[in-house]
């Protein structure tokens, strides 16, 4: 049996990928490998709303927000739970794992919503006969929380076609 994507791409391999097109750099966000809790502490004061996303991960698991306020409090926001720090503590941050995995840090876009509910769209494309072929599209839509629209998270798919009449397409 011939196995097709046996494995999900590293998303700063992608990222790296992406940028190498011109026509896309100017639509994606600051994006780093965080090394060491010094790296996120300066990323984090640059941009001051980040999303912390392992770099082999799948399906919206592990997937945090730090948001660094104007005290300089840290709020890490996972799909579960919310916490609070009132320093910087580069130990917390070993705790959690970030620096033992591999993890992607990317400044927070503001997303579009529909219903109240941030969006993206989804499209499925196979290539066949030498030619890349549409074969499918999608628009998947949080539901139970803000932080990724990941169906196994409470996202949700609608068709394409269904939602294709709204003002927002």
């Amino acid at each position: 049996m011939t196995l097709f994507n046996p494995c999900f791409i590293d998303k700063y391999v992608m990222f790296e990928a992406l940028t190498e097109d011109g026509s896309l750099t100017n639509h994606l966000p600051p994006s780093m490998v965080l090394r060491n809790s010094g790296c996120l502490d300066s990323f984090l004061e640059t941009y001051r709303h980040i999303y912390l996303k392992p770099c082999k991960g799948s399906q919206g698991k592990g997937i945090y927000t730090i948001i660094k306020n104007d005290d300089d409090t840290l709020l890490f926001n996972s799909l579960k739970h919310s916490e609070s720090f009132l320093i910087f503590l580069p130990s917390g941050i070993q705790k959690k794992g970030f620096i033992k995995r591999s993890y992607l840090a990317q400044q927070a876009i503001i997303p579009k919503k529909l219903f109240g509910h941030r969006y993206d769209y989804r499209i499925l494309v196979h290539y066949e006969k030498g030619f890349y072929k549409v074969t499918g599209k999608a628009v998947r839509m949080s539901q139970t929380q803000e932080i990724t629209t990941h169906t196994p998270r409470g996202g949700k798919l609608f068709p394409y076609q269904d939602l294709k009449s709204k003002t927002w397409i």
